[in-house]
């Protein structure tokens, strides 16, 4: 991708605290950071008006979008996907996702060594994955899964920082396994940023890559109540555009 100028907006609400990045191309414009006291779904629109007015960018020059995809909250996912479909078919705008749990290593990508991001999935469990860091590139070293933490701590062979929501919620478990050696990242550094979503996303819109709208959709890895309560019912995407609940 040749030209100078590339607006993109990203997205990240896979945890109660949501954020709004605003780049041209790799340099960041503007960022908006939310978090408790209302929803996603109140916050998302004025935050979105909010960034545009004041760095400001009219709608019309945004050219590219990139959400983060999960896994994490099923209604956080939700709603900010649905925030970003619902504007990429309206502005035929081209759309990157990018894993939640990778932007969440990202926060510590300039570090070399392996890193594990650890998101509460709650019910005991977490949502976690492994990055080896080196000279700023995220490499993956295996699949996203949601275990408990018993499990995740014998997948651990080698020096490694932990950082998250679940990092926070399980430090004291963490430091008597590791023997009060634990390296943890600050508390400020514990979610998924759409800055990281932003950066993460223009190395794939410099290639000239996208995903295909009609198939992007959140990636929850582990089943929602509703599904797990109701095997008969399955979520379906319907032309692209919406989610629907569809009984089979």
């Amino acid at each position: 991708m040749s030209q100078k100028m590339f607006k993109l907006l990203a997205l990240e609400t896979s945890t109660e605290f949501g954020s709004l990045a605003l780049f041209n191309r790799d340099e960041l414009l503007a960022e908006l950071c939310f978090a408790g006291g209302v929803t996603h779904t109140e916050r998302l629109l004025p935050a979105w008006d909010w960034i545009l007015r004041t760095s400001r960018t009219p709608l019309s020059e945004i050219q590219g979008l990139a959400v983060g995809v999960g896994p994490g909250s099923f209604t956080g996912l939700r709603i900010g996907m649905a925030t970003v479909l619902g504007m990429a078919w309206a502005r035929k705008l081209p759309v990157v996702g990018v894993s939640s749990l990778k932007a969440l290593a990202g926060n510590l990508s300039l570090l070399s060594g392996t890193i594990c991001p650890l998101i509460d999935a709650r019910k005991g469990e977490i949502y976690w994955s492994l990055y080896q860091s080196e000279n700023g590139v995220l490499t993956q070293l295996g699949e996203e899964k949601v275990s408990p933490l018993s499990e995740i701590l014998k997948s651990i062979t080698r020096s490694t920082i932990f950082l998250g929501t679940g990092a926070q919620r399980y430090r004291p478990a963490l430091e008597e396994w590791s023997g009060g050696k634990t390296r943890g990242a600050d508390s400020l550094l514990a979610y998924p940023l759409a800055r990281q979503v932003g950066i993460l996303a223009w190395e794939r819109f410099a290639r000239g890559e996208s995903d295909d709208l009609k198939t992007l959709a959140p990636n929850y890895i582990r089943k929602s109540e509703a599904e797990l309560a109701h095997p008969e019912i399955t979520w379906e995407r319907e032309g692209g555009k919406e989610d629907k609940f569809e009984s089979h």
